[in-house]
């Protein structure tokens, strides 16, 4: 059976529609089954026209949602720029003022403390230093100053402690200067006595002046300070067994041991 286009049905509905009832009857064969069958296909032919609108609705929805929600995620991308464009201000705002506060005196002279309290003497120096150069006027400024006497001292000790351990005969050489002056007492010298032997001493003093107690004891006149009258005085060294055991200022002095 040929298809027919709904132009070709709508115009065969018409034509039998204008026809009257006689007329019909004299054209030949009932039409009814085939108006019936026309009157079908329309219908098919309205339904899927409803369904194809109902589609196309469904899909001018899609669009409107789709339009609606892409509007929507740039408004939220457009509101979260805004939003970072804020935090980053408020960071940056931070950071200024977290810079500023660094830079006060209070925080600077914090900041020296440590360091002078983490025993690192030289660079706290150095900074309470520069801190009186960049805040003169500061009420900081007089424990500054304290501070840097302090600090002064503990370095000056540090360094002798240093030396010290660079150059072990460094005190020794301090003694014998001093008793080349005669300024040593007994109690600095007797260290450096400790378990000489007489051969020892002479090497270190030269030969005594005089000896006592039959060569058991070496005189050197003026080497030593009475350190009761601050006058020069003897310094006896005592041998037994060919070892140092005391020394004294003066024959009569009192004996320290090494």
């Amino acid at each position: 059976m040929l298809q027919r286009t709904p132009l070709a049905i709508l115009v065969s509905l018409v034509c039998l529609a204008a026809l009257p009832a006689g007329c019909r009857r004299d054209a030949g064969p009932d039409a009814t089954a085939e108006v019936t069958r026309l009157n079908a296909e329309a219908e098919g032919l309205r339904q899927k026209l409803a369904a194809a609108e109902k589609g196309l609705a469904a899909q001018q929805d899609a669009a409107v949602l789709a339009v609606e929600n892409s509007a929507a995620v740039k408004k939220q991308a457009v509101e979260r720029e805004q939003a970072a464009g804020q935090k980053d201000a408020q960071i940056r705002a931070l950071q200024t003022e977290l810079a500023e506060l660094k830079k006060s005196e209070v925080m600077v002279f914090a900041e020296i403390s440590r360091f002078q309290q983490q025993g690192l003497t030289s660079i706290a120096l150095g900074r309470y230093e520069q801190f009186l150069k960049d805040f003169p006027n500061s009420p900081l400024s007089a424990h500054a100053v304290t501070a840097m006497a302090q600090l002064a001292a503990t370095a000056e000790r540090e360094a002798k402690a240093r030396v010290s351990v660079n150059d072990p005969k460094r005190k020794e050489r301090e003694i014998l200067k001093y008793l080349a002056d005669g300024t040593a007492t007994a109690e600095e010298v007797a260290p450096l006595f400790k378990n000489r032997t007489p051969a020892e001493v002479i090497k270190l003093l030269g030969p005594p002046n005089r000896t006592f107690r039959n060569g058991t004891e070496f005189g050197y006149v003026d080497k030593i300070s009475d350190s009761a009258t601050g006058a020069k005085n003897t310094l006896v060294i005592s041998f037994e067994e060919d070892r140092v055991t005391g020394v004294r200022a003066g024959y009569q002095g009192r004996i320290i041991k090494p």
